[in-house]
């Protein structure tokens, strides 16, 4: 635990705040009942933010802040992980070297540092894993309230918690007769008081009647995806060269996996259970990616993680002393070499430098100039740091404060709402990030149209741009007394917190 903060401290306490923070921010500056309005709309359950509104009330609502939140779950979820090896494995070895996995797996380490539910979702499901093991072995009463409760809160924290409930329902009907006798009702007692403590949030988010106001666009997920997930798991994600050798060696990997899998690992209930958890999640996702909708996202299922941990650690637990050891060292140093690797390459997938554009923004921005960010939930990082003079909006145009989702932008609306926007400015400063579909067209547009200036790659798929949009200056707007505002404000998130810092 010691040695995650030291990380926490060392690699990621002065990253960039990112988009899903900045929304994250957003929504929970505001009185409970807002939350629970703007989080209905969104594709998100309440838990995590009405728990991080409380938070913010002792601790401040600064990104740092907010981070540590994340933090304090993946802390207490190291002796969650000790446990639950220790119960599964029946071994101290086991057990430490899965806590040992976990801690410096740089994935966990990129999301327990950032202001998102994803370290509460390990920890109530690691919390969730342990009781259901339990209850294969007892049949106490308490221990079926603390499951459900488990289930309840896992359910408030994210969507996609089901699936480990559905894991676990099928385990149970496969291994029923290892389950102490009345187990069977007190599941169907269970399930029905989940589906109890839930209705009331389906129906209130039906009676909304929105859920997409800020869903990123995900991809349709191939066969390759599914090793490119294990290996984020292990490895984080890393640029595209690293990721694809890791990517290759999987084959190896399981051969040897095969190979030292020791029989008696092979006949342990409890592990099946685990490798259950690893596989039915994914295979689940994977397939409804294909055939309903997107939804295959490696950071959803994080909650697999722990279980991968804790069977490498059983099948490098079989290994003679001497081959254990040695294995033990590489893991280490791969897993530090890779923390390293995520936390300082600058070309790392998810890094998303918003800091970097407002500060070079502050410098270079002037009042006569208008900010273009795309896609438009892009704004809130921005919002989140900017306090210069120059107005910042969104393409298209789109306001937050309003109910509904953000409207779509067809090819010939582009021109029509980029002369809305550029009015009798002289330049305009395009931030493009996230790609909604539709982020090559508005390039395109720019670059036919004006005059590219400058350009600046901020951090991977992040640019800005520079364009001058006319050389009669007579008309261009001028500094006023009172600064130009950021569009839609009603919620000045990023002033408020930068005063508190």
């Amino acid at each position: 635990m010691i040695v995650v903060v030291c990380i926490s401290l060392v690699l990621f306490a002065t990253q960039s705040i990112r988009l899903d923070e900045a929304q994250t921010l957003w929504q929970t500056n505001r009185f409970p009942a807002g939350i629970l309005h703007v989080v209905a709309q969104d594709v998100h359950v309440p838990l995590y933010h009405l728990a991080v509104h409380f938070w913010q009330l002792v601790f401040g609502n600064s990104i740092e802040s907010v981070r540590n939140f994340s933090l304090l779950f993946f802390l207490i979820s190291i002796p969650l992980v000790y446990r639950l090896g220790k119960e599964t494995f029946v071994s101290t070895r086991v057990a430490l070297m899965g806590c040992m996995i976990f801690s410096l797996s740089p994935f966990m380490n990129w999301y327990a540092n950032e202001a998102r539910m994803y370290s509460l979702l390990v920890f109530i499901s690691l919390l969730n894993h342990y009781l259901f093991i339990r209850l294969r072995k007892s049949g106490s009463p308490m221990l079926w309230y603390a499951y459900t409760l488990s289930a309840i809160a896992g359910m408030y924290t994210h969507y996609f918690f089901v699936l480990i409930l559905v894991t676990q329902i099928i385990f149970f009907l496969l291994n029923y007769r290892n389950f102490p006798k009345g187990a069977f009702v007190r599941f169907v007692l269970s399930a029905i008081s989940v589906g109890f403590a839930l209705l009331p949030w389906i129906l209130y988010v039906r009676s909304l009647g929105s859920m997409s106001n800020s869903r990123p666009l995900l991809h349709s997920p191939t066969v390759v995806d599914i090793f490119t997930t294990l290996t984020q798991y292990l490895f984080g994600t890393q640029s595209v060269p690293i990721n694809s050798f890791i990517v290759a060696l999987w084959p190896l990997i399981m051969l040897v996996w095969f190979f030292t899998l020791h029989k008696a690992q092979a006949k342990n209930i409890d592990s099946n259970y685990l490798i259950m958890l690893i596989i039915l999640p994914i295979m689940i996702t994977f397939f409804l990616s294909l055939l309903i909708r997107p939804v295959f996202e490696a950071r959803y299922l994080a909650y697999i993680f722990p279980a991968i941990g804790l069977l490498i650690a059983s099948t490098i637990g079989n290994l003679g002393i001497g081959l254990r050891r040695i294995i033990n060292v590489a893991i280490v140093a791969s897993l530090s070499i890779a923390l390293v690797v995520l936390a300082e390459n600058p070309n790392t997938p998810i890094k998303e430098n918003y800091r970097g554009a407002t500060e070079y923004l502050k410098i270079h921005a002037t009042p006569s100039d208008v900010i273009i960010v795309s896609a438009p939930f892009t704004i809130y990082p921005l919002d989140y740091y900017y306090q210069g003079s120059t107005r910042i909006t969104t393409l298209p145009l789109w306001d937050r404060y309003a109910t509904g989702p953000i409207p779509p932008l067809q090819t010939a609306d582009i021109e029509r709402q980029v002369k809305e926007i550029t009015g009798t400015y002289e330049r305009v400063w395009l931030l493009l990030s996230y790609d909604q579909g539709y982020e090559s067209e508005i390039r395109n547009y720019f670059n036919n149209h004006y005059e590219m200036l400058e350009k600046k790659e901020l951090s991977p798929n992040m640019s800005l741009a520079l364009y001058k949009l006319r050389y009669d200056t007579s008309n261009i707007v001028t500094l006023t007394t009172n600064p130009l505002p950021i569009d839609n404000p009603g919620n000045k998130l990023g002033k408020r917190t930068a005063k508190k810092r």
